[in-house]
């Protein structure tokens, strides 16, 4: 079951943000505050689970987005 959470998740690149309406990673504005589970990737060229997401740079991460 999904939870709402203070920080949003971008819907196009997963990545966590924060603060501001804008993804620091590929700066869309569209975002969800319905998202689950969360990955720090730290080197996504040798994480497994950084590559089934498509996560190719360092940073925080949503698992699934509502």
């Amino acid at each position: 079951m999904a939870r709402r959470h203070l920080r949003k998740a971008c819907r196009v690149c997963r990545t966590i943000v924060d603060r501001g309406g804008v993804c620091p990673n590929c700066n869309s504005t569209d975002l969800s505050m319905k998202w689950d589970g969360i990955i720090m990737v730290i080197r996504p060229e040798e994480s497994r689970p950084a590559k089934e997401l498509g996560i190719e740079k360092e940073g925080t991460y949503a698992i699934r987005i509502l």
